[in-house]
Parts: C-alpha cells; structure tokens; sequence
C-alpha cells in the first residue's frame, strides 16, 4: 500500500466528493478497507457514476460489485471475484455482470471485454512491443474514468483506453512524457 494512500480516511474523501461534485468517481482497492465502502456508498445516494477497479484483488461485499458500473478487472482479479476456473475471458465477464452493472475485463495484448447483462463484446487489443508494463493499468483506468465522465460510452472509452495502455507499455517510464 503507497503511503499517501494509506492515510486516506472515509469522511475525508466522501467530504472530497461532496465539494468536486464529480460525475464519475474511479475507485481502486490499494487504499485502507474502511474507504471503499464510504465512497461506493456516497456514490448510491448521489447517483454518480462508479467505476470500481478491483486491484488489487481483495473481498468485497456484493453491494460494492453491485454499484459497479463498471467493474474494472484483469483477468486473475476476475476469476478470484467470481471463483470460475475457466480461462474463457468473455465467461468470465458475463459471470461479473451477474453481480455489477457492467464490466469492463482486461486482458493486456488480447484487448478487453465488455459485459453489460448478457452481452459481452470484445476490443481488439493493439499490436505493441511491450517495454515495461509499469502504470498500464493505471493508463487504462485513468483514461477509461476521463472518457466516460466527457459524455463517451463505455464501447469507446474502453477502445481508447486500451489505446492508451498500449502506448504506455512500449516506453520505458523516462520516455514517457514525450507525448
């Protein structure tokens, strides 16, 4: 757990999101325990947008999985969460939207799966020379998170950031500014 991170506390962040007002909240799992549930719970009462990124892998209550929207997993993170040994990836999306509003299953050079009831749809991931890995999934979130609270749907917010994940993990992190 990073240490800014671990010093985070429920009523300051559910303050946070009362006076950003944020159409889209992005929530990750390496913060301290009691904050997830306070953020996805404020997120309920204000009817913002969550997306719940499930990484790293740890218990939640289906209440959290539920207010997903979307659920944004790899595939290990997946098949933890619904306990499905299978390696079939849309599956495995199709069993997490049982218990979320939709899902969005990552899968690295392979692309990502979307899942929203009983759909599922495939991204295509991008041919890439991968460097270093370091930070894609963060890529892949972050721009996954900016793209839906700009008014995108989940179909091309998903393809883009799968784009920007790729241009990440062919740089080395000190070339990784000169965008």
């Amino acid at each position: 757990m990073p240490m800014a991170s671990a010093q985070l506390q429920p009523d300051a962040v559910v303050a946070s999101l009362d006076a950003l007002q944020p159409s889209v909240v992005l929530i990750q799992l390496e913060i301290p325990e009691s904050v997830p549930p306070a953020v996805i719970s404020r997120c309920e009462v204000t009817s913002r947008r969550l997306i719940l990124n499930a990484s790293p892998v740890s218990p939640l209550a289906a209440d959290s999985l539920r207010n997903a929207d979307p659920l944004l997993v790899n595939e290990g993170e997946a098949r933890s969460i619904v306990s499905l040994a299978t390696n079939d990836r849309a599956e495995l999306a199709l069993a997490l939207a049982e218990v979320s509003r939709s899902v969005v299953l990552t899968a690295g050079s392979r692309g990502a799966f979307i899942s929203h009831g009983s759909a599922v749809r495939h991204v295509r991931g991008e041919p890439v020379n991968v460097v270093d890995t370091t930070g894609a999934g963060d890529a892949f979130a972050g721009t996954l998170a900016a793209l839906l609270a700009l008014g995108d749907d989940l179909d091309l917010a998903v393809t883009a950031a799968n784009r920007e994940a790729a241009w990440i993990v062919q740089r080395g992190r000190a070339s990784r500014h000169l965008r």
